[in-house]
C-alpha cells in the first residue's frame, strides 16, 4: 500500500506473511501464522523517493556522443583510404583533407634534405624554408627542412640515417636521387623524391607531378612500394648508365658551363653537335646470361628496367619492378642511319626504331680496350675501370609512391 506524507515523497507500507523468510530489517522470521501490517509507526518502512541525479545523466550522455564521434571518424578514415587507393580524389584539396583528418599525434615524422643548387631550386625564389616547411604540414608531415649546398648533402644524409626517422624527403635532379638512393638502398628507410632538377626522370616514373608542392601532396596520401635500383662496378644508379656518345656529350657540357658559364641547356646542344660530328663507333663485347656478343656502336646504355613509349613522353618506364636490365645500342654506321633512328623514336615509339637493338639480363659485363673509360650514371660522370659490371638489385629501395591510378587521372 502506498501513501502520501506530509513531506510529499510516497511512503509504501510493505506486508509480509509468515512465509516470508525475512523481514524488512532482517529479523528472524515471524512466529505468528497471521500476516501482519508494517506501518510506519510500528516499524520503519521503505521509503521510494524518484531521486533525479542531472550531473551523472548529463556525464553518460557526453560519453555516447565521443563513442559516436570516435566511432564515425574512424569510419570515415577508413572510406577515404579505401577512395584514395582507386585514385579517386586526385585533387590537391582532398588530398590535404585526407592528411588532416588523422590526428597531428599520427603525422609521419620525416627529414627533407634539398640541393639549393638544383635546376627548379635555383631559379624559384618560391623554394624556401618556410614555404617548404608550409608544404609539408599541410600535407599532414612533420618534417626537418635542410636546404643545403651539394657539398654538404652527403654528410647531413648519413646524420639523417643514423637518426632512422619514418622518411627521408630528398629534393633535387636525378643525380641527387641517385646519390640519396645509393644510402637508402637495404635500409628500409623509405625515399620521398621531390622534382626540384632540371629533368627529373626518376619522379616522372614514380607518376610524380612536375610541381614540388603538388608531389607533396601526393605522396601524403600515397602508399610505400620497394623498386628496383642498379648498379655498374658498385656505384648505384636509378635509371640509366651510358657509355660512348652520350657520356662524352655530358662531359663536354660540363666543361662548357664550366669554362663559359653556359646554361645547361645550351650547353648540351653546342657538346651533342660537337660529338654528332665526329660518330665516333666503339667495339664492345658484352657478357650476359644469354651468352657473349660483340657489338660495334656509338654508344651503349644500360637501363634500370625497359624503356618504352615515345621518347618524348612524361614516363618512359612502365615499371621500375621489373627485376630486369635493358641494354641499347644501335646498328647505325653513318650519321644519316642514327639520325633516321632518333626521328623514328621522337616521331612513333622506340620499338619502331629500326635500327636501335636491345637486350634483357639480370647481369652483365662489358669489356672494352681500354684500361678506364667515362660513364654517364643518371647524368652525373664517372671514371669506371674496365670491364664494367652490371647487375640488378630488384626491390632494394623502398620509396613513397603517389596513390594507384594518380599519374592517368592527372594527365586525363
Amino acid at each position: 500500500m502506498i501513501r502520501e506524507t506530509s513531506s510529499g515523497c510516497l511512503s509504501e507500507s510493505i506486508s509480509f506473511s509468515s512465509s516470508s523468510r525475512y523481514s524488512p530489517c532482517g529479523a528472524a522470521r515471524a512466529s505468528s501464522t497471521k500476516p501482519h501490517t508494517a506501518t510506519m509507526n510500528a516499524r520503519p518502512a521503505l521509503v521510494k523517493t524518484n531521486s533525479f541525479q542531472p550531473e551523472r545523466l548529463q556525464r553518460l550522455f557526453r560519453c555516447a556522443i565521443m563513442r559516436a564521434r570516435k566511432k564515425h571518424a574512424h569510419a570515415r578514415r577508413s572510406s577515404l583510404r579505401c577512395k584514395f587507393a582507386h585514385g579517386d580524389f586526385p585533387d590537391h584539396e582532398n588530398r590535404v583533407a585526407f592528411r588532416r583528418s588523422f590526428p597531428s599525434s599520427r603525422a609521419m615524422h620525416v627529414i627533407a634534405i634539398l640541393n639549393e643548387k638544383a635546376g627548379t631550386a635555383a631559379n624559384d625564389d618560391a623554394v624556401t624554408d618556410q614555404s617548404l616547411r608550409e608544404a609539408f604540414a599541410s600535407s599532414g608531415f612533420q618534417a626537418e627542412i635542410h636546404l643545403l649546398p651539394p657539398a654538404q648533402i652527403e654528410k647531413a644524409l648519413q646524420q639523417a640515417i643514423e637518426r632512422r626517422p619514418q622518411a627521408i624527403f630528398v629534393g633535387g635532379g636525378d643525380g641527387t636521387v641517385s646519390a640519396t638512393a645509393g644510402q637508402l638502398a637495404d635500409t628500409e628507410i623509405p625515399l620521398g623524391v621531390l622534382p626540384l632538377g632540371t629533368l627529373n626522370h626518376f619522379a616522372k616514373d614514380l607518376g610524380l607531378p612536375p610541381d614540388w608542392r603538388e608531389a607533396i601532396a601526393a605522396l601524403a596520401g600515397g602508399n610505400t612500394r620497394s623498386v628496383d635500383v642498379a648498379e655498374v662496378n658498385g656505384h648505384l644508379f636509378v635509371n640509366n648508365c651510358s657509355i660512348g656518345a652520350y657520356a662524352d656529350a655530358v662531359r663536354h657540357r660540363e666543361e662548357l658551363r664550366e669554362r663559359h658559364q653556359h646554361g645547361k641547356w645550351f650547353a648540351m646542344l653546342i657538346a651533342s653537335f660537337r660529338v654528332f660530328r665526329r660518330f665516333r663507333r666503339i667495339r664492345f663485347r658484352l657478357q650476359s646470361d644469354d651468352g657473349e656478343f660483340a657489338l660495334r656502336s656509338p654508344f651503349l646504355l644500360v637501363a634500370n628496367n625497359c624503356y618504352e613509349g615515345n621518347i618524348l613522353s612524361q614516363s618512359l618506364r612502365e615499371r621500375i619492378d621489373g627485376g630486369q636490365l635493358w641494354i641499347y645500342s644501335t646498328r647505325a654506321r653513318r650519321h644519316f642511319t642514327f639520325l633516321r633512328m632518333v626521328w623514328q623514336a621522337l616521331r612513333r615509339e622506340l620499338a619502331a626504331a629500326d635500327a636501335l637493338d636491345t637486350h634483357s639480363t639480370t647481369e652483365a659485363t662489358v669489356h672494352l680496350d681500354a684500361p678506364t673509360v667515362a660513364a654517364a650514371a643518371d647524368g652525373e660522370i664517372l671514371e669506371l675501370k674496365t670491364p664494367l659490371r652490371f647487375r640488378i638489385r630488384p626491390g632494394a629501395l623502398r620509396v613513397l609512391a603517389p596513390p594507384a591510378g594518380y599519374a592517368k587521372s592527372n594527365s586525363s
